[in-house]
């Protein structure tokens, strides 16, 4: 009953998504493509829903972010892809479907094969970190976040770590507060946690999230949250609807007064550490920005329409090979140098030089003081086709795949507590990250999961044992800590007398 009910969904859905998009409206080869692009995007969360949900959804969470930032605003009135002509249309939706048909290509051969031999005895994934089966080793992570959290935030944390081991110090605090959040917010979706600790975990998280949106950066903050959401629905198998509506509501409100809270924080020096003052003169100015017309707005922009990386691919593919030429994979190559810490190389280019370098090139930055001051995401797929064209958008969309279907291997089919699921959980705020260029984000995922490895094997112990304490992910609730099946009856032997007869 459950799987039809949710491809009925997912058609209703669908339907709505193609009954008010402009791809639709326009040509017939448009619409098709507009078609295959929404499946693509789709059609993972779905099979996995329709599953039982018994991996990790990685690569889904990946393809449904894509809908977000590509596929809904290609269909926007007056946007810029449908003002293109129709080849060029059909180039930049297909680019972006070869991008997800290869990954998924690649992610559901590596899911077929753990299906056929999903693996047995001891590994390191295995061990179990018991401490996360109690409450206090969840609370420590988490406070050790908000502690972090606070300190960047008020300057004091300075005082204590020196710049050059600054970033271990950031990772392994960030590390520390995926972990912490995810257990907790798994036990607050199973119903485990008390009234008292429930209130307390979402005032911390509250806390917390309002401390990193402090910096600017809402994505930073949005990335913790994100994760307390995923590990809610995996514990408790339902998707909180309104708390997440809520939550995107802040975030697209704030996101309009952003650029004028950066002028007067960032430009003029002022000093952060005020939050209550901080967030009086930010709400003053998204409710200023809201009010306003759209072409009044002086740059403001909701959450949504910042989540748009369609105009940007549009760009970049119509320009690319003619007139300009395929580089060749060269970004790719002057990535590896973001890969060597910043300890061992302290001249180390900044992180984003690559994409202010495609800025550039392709002019979305009109000058490189602009590319210094102001952050526009490119996309993976732009920078895959500014690469190689459709060769390179293929096999792109193939090693981000494979990424992710790492993280759901050592998570496969174990419980939430040991070392293989929590570190499989670190994926998934990079499968929800579409704005970081290649090297980009494996820099950062390089940093994560090391110090989630150097964490979850501090606090795990090794588990011989080929049955997990706890069910594994995807298993039936009423499974979870079932008493061992009763011995089979063992037949009666005969007697003497029945022996010789």
């Amino acid at each position: 009953m459950r799987r039809h009910l949710t491809v009925l969904l997912a058609v209703v859905a669908g339907g709505l998504l193609m009954l008010t998009s402009g791809l639709f409206a326009t040509d017939t080869a448009t619409a098709g493509a507009g078609f295959v692009l929404l499946v693509l995007c789709l059609w993972p969360s779905v099979a996995w829903v329709r599953g039982g949900m018994g991996h990790l959804p990685l690569f889904e969470v990946y393809c449904l972010m894509h809908l977000i930032y590509y596929w809904l605003p290609a269909g926007k009135q007056g946007g810029e892809l449908l003002a293109l002509d129709r080849e060029e249309r059909l180039t930049v939706l297909g680019a972006v479907s070869v991008f997800l048909a290869a990954g998924q290509a690649a992610y559901f051969t590596v899911l077929r094969s753990l299906r056929r031999r999903p693996g047995s005895g001891w590994s390191f994934w295995n061990n179990q970190v018991s401490a996360m089966q109690g409450n206090r080793l969840p609370w420590v992570l988490l406070g050790i976040w908000l502690l972090f959290s606070t300190g960047s935030q008020l300057g004091f944390i300075w005082n204590f770590v020196p710049g050059s081991a600054m970033p271990l110090v950031r990772a392994l605090c960030g590390a520390a507060g995926m972990l912490g959040i995810f257990v907790l917010g798994h036990k607050l979706g199973e119903g485990k946690l008390s009234g008292f600790h429930a209130v307390l975990f979402v005032g911390a998280m509250l806390t917390g999230t309002l401390i990193n949106f402090a910096s600017g950066y809402l994505a930073v903050g949005t990335i913790f949250v994100g994760n307390a959401f995923f590990a809610y629905m995996v514990g408790g198998r339902r998707l909180p609807v309104v708390s997440l509506s809520l939550f995107i509501a802040l975030v697209s409100f704030l996101n309009y007064g952003k650029v004028e809270m950066r002028l007067r924080y960032w430009a003029m020096g002022e000093s952060a550490g005020d939050l209550i003052e901080l967030y009086s003169h930010w709400f003053k100015s998204s409710w200023e920005q809201f009010n306003l017309p759209a072409d009044r707005r002086q740059g403001a922009i909701s959450a949504f329409e910042r989540a748009n990386l369609t105009e940007i691919s549009a760009r970049v593919i119509t320009q690319t090979p003619h007139p300009l030429p395929y580089l060749g994979g060269k970004p790719y190559l002057d990535s590896l140098q973001l890969l060597v810490p910043r300890a061992i190389w302290p001249d180390r280019p900044s992180l984003h030089i690559i994409m202010s370098e495609l800025g550039l090139r392709y002019g979305i930055h009109t000058s490189v003081e602009s590319a210094e001051s102001t952050m526009i995401s490119i996309g993976q797929i732009s920078e895959a086709w500014a690469n190689g064209g459709w060769l390179a958008a293929g096999l792109a969309g193939g090693v981000f795949g494979l990424l992710f279907s790492v993280g759901v291997r050592v998570a496969y089919q174990r419980s939430f507590t040991t070392v293989g699921f929590l570190f499989g959980m670190t994926f998934v705020g990079f499968a929800a990250n579409l704005e970081h260029l290649a090297g980009t984000l494996m820099m950062t995922f390089n940093q994560t999961a090391a110090a989630s490895l150097i964490l979850l094997y501090w606090f795990s112990r090794r588990s011989f044992s080929h049955t997990p304490r706890v069910a594994p992910f995807g298993s039936p609730a009423g499974m979870i800590n079932a008493p061992p099946p009763p011995p089979a009856p063992v037949a009666a032997l005969p007697s003497a007398g029945e022996r010789r007869c």
